[in-house]
């Protein structure tokens, strides 16, 4: 028996409701592990929805990694120092995306086509990244247009299509969303 089953068996009478337990220790240190196998603790982003609890969001703030949100209620949730840190949005952005901004973060705004980026300010921390879908990467699930789209990211068709926001810089970067249904490296 492990320690935390341990601890739980001993509490268990004194649990009058469902609860969340988290392993915060070895919640940092795989978030650490995959900081060093990335290379860059910064690239490592938790999904602030999935881990609301704030000695989960402490343990991942100082492993270094950053967070991934989707309202500033959760953004609210963060650690109070964020300097340098990247948080992550899905446009369009809830309350528009300098309030994401304000404890010194960097922030990267997830576009599914460049047009979303027009709704979002110039802002020196403020970086546009387009996300694609890595079921439209590869799958034969085109739409009666020749698309393949995904309600979790662009197509590589569009992709192609926005070289020229690349070019002017105007997108810096791309995510690939992997969801549940293929979670290998394919």
């Amino acid at each position: 028996m492990t320690a935390i089953e341990a601890a739980i068996a001993e509490e268990r009478s004194s649990f009058t409701a469902p609860i969340q337990i988290y392993d915060t220790a070895t919640i940092r240190a795989n978030v650490e592990a995959l900081g060093r196998a990335l290379g860059d603790p910064a690239a490592v982003l938790c999904a602030v929805k999935s881990f609301p609890a704030p000695e989960v969001l402490s343990q991942v703030a100082d492993a270094g990694a950053g967070f991934e949100v989707s309202s500033l209620s959760e953004y609210a949730l963060l650690p109070d120092d964020l300097s340098g840190r990247m948080v992550s949005l899905n446009a369009p952005t809830p309350m528009g995306a300098p309030g994401y901004v304000e404890r010194g973060n960097r922030l990267a705004v997830h576009v599914e086509d460049p047009r979303q980026a027009d709704d979002i300010p110039r802002h020196d921390s403020i970086r546009q990244v387009l996300r694609l879908s890595h079921t439209g990467l590869g799958l034969d699930t085109r739409g009666p247009d020749g698309d393949r789209p995904s309600r979790f990211g662009s197509s590589i068709d569009r992709f192609v299509a926005t070289a020229p926001e690349f070019r002017s810089g105007r997108l810096t970067g791309v995510h690939i969303h992997s969801g549940s249904e293929a979670n290998t490296a394919d």
